[in-house]
């Protein structure tokens, strides 16, 4: 996976060539990954993707449409930084108990 201001790409033969995600209108400032889930901090807040970045769903419940400079999995929550950090069960973001 990659990314610049124009979203996120991905290559499924070590880089010799790069796809555009579905993930097109956002800036990706972070990645996390945990089994075949991905999560994407951007400037409108946190993507989910459950079939390995093919595709997104927004999830910004409680958090609004914040710029999140973070985003990681800790302790089975998953943990998203603005000017403030918001959690949740990694479980009720990814949809698997």
């Amino acid at each position: 996976m990659g990314t610049n201001s124009n979203g996120l790409f991905h290559s499924s033969n070590n880089g010799a060539n790069w796809v555009q995600s579905s993930l097109t209108t956002q800036k990706v400032s972070s990645l996390t990954a945990g089994g075949s889930s991905i999560i994407a901090g951007t400037n409108t807040g946190v993507y989910i993707s459950n079939d390995y970045g093919i595709s997104w769903t927004q999830r910004n419940e409680g958090m609004g449409d914040a710029f999140v400079n973070a985003v990681f999995i800790f302790n089975n929550y998953i943990l998203a930084g603005t000017n403030r950090v918001y959690s949740r069960l990694l479980s009720e973001v990814i949809g698997i108990g």
